[in-house]
């Protein structure tokens, strides 16, 4: 079943069809997929997809989008009330990516390797989500050189080296590694702020702050 979570309502038919396309997209890429293969998977005829999607592109617009949708919002309810405490800020922004890229892996991996797929305008609403998404971690790492909890010399370096590594989880996170999701995301939250130089990266765990997406 398509994992609401990450995206918006959908009837019972279009879930089916968003999961079968999900699951084919992430096996096969957009290219070498069909649209009656997707049918196949899905349970239903070429006619039925088609009464509910207009075509292949429409399905993977779609998927994308509901899972930048899905992102934004887990991260914007993470980081909310966070805007005076960097160190707190950049924890739940990298904590909550990371784990929406493991709790989401195929969603995160179609997304991040079809976005070539895509034609306009629909390319250009996904790069807009993106860059709503990287904003987060510039404002993260802006906060904490104003108020010098971090110290970095290249905040713009280290912000695209951050968004790169926590994206990168859905290209080869293994639910069989010795890390569990939860120790992940904290090894990455280090990770995170000794990329920044914090002075005191410690200072949110010692106050009992865990990074706990609301998943609901």
């Amino acid at each position: 079943m398509h994992d609401r979570r990450a995206a918006g309502g959908a009837t019972t038919s279009e879930g089916q069809i968003l999961e079968a396309a999900l699951d084919v997209f992430a096996a096969k890429g957009y290219h070498g997929s069909t649209i009656r293969e997707i049918a196949v998977r899905a349970g239903v005829s070429v006619a039925g997809l088609y009464h509910h999607f207009s075509s292949k592109r429409d399905l993977l617009e779609r998927l994308m989008d509901d899972t930048m949708d899905g992102l934004l919002d887990q991260t914007e309810r993470a980081v909310a009330g966070l805007d005076d405490a960097p160190v707190e800020l950049l924890r739940a922004t990298v904590g909550t990516h990371v784990r929406f890229h493991i709790d989401f892996q195929r969603q995160s991996f179609v997304g991040n390797t079809e976005i070539r797929s895509l034609d306009s305008p629909a390319r250009e609403r996904i790069l807009v989500k993106r860059d709503r998404q990287r904003a987060h971690f510039e404002a993260a790492v802006a906060a904490g050189l104003r108020t010098g909890a971090f110290t970095t010399a290249h905040p713009a370096e280290a912000t695209r080296a951050l968004v790169t590594m926590c994206t990168a989880v859905a290209a080869w996170y293994r639910a069989d590694r010795p890390l569990t999701p939860d120790q992940l995301v904290e090894r990455y939250c280090d990770l995170a702020l000794q990329m920044v130089v914090a002075r005191h990266p410690h200072r949110a765990r010692d106050r009992g702050s865990v990074i706990s997406p609301n998943h609901s």
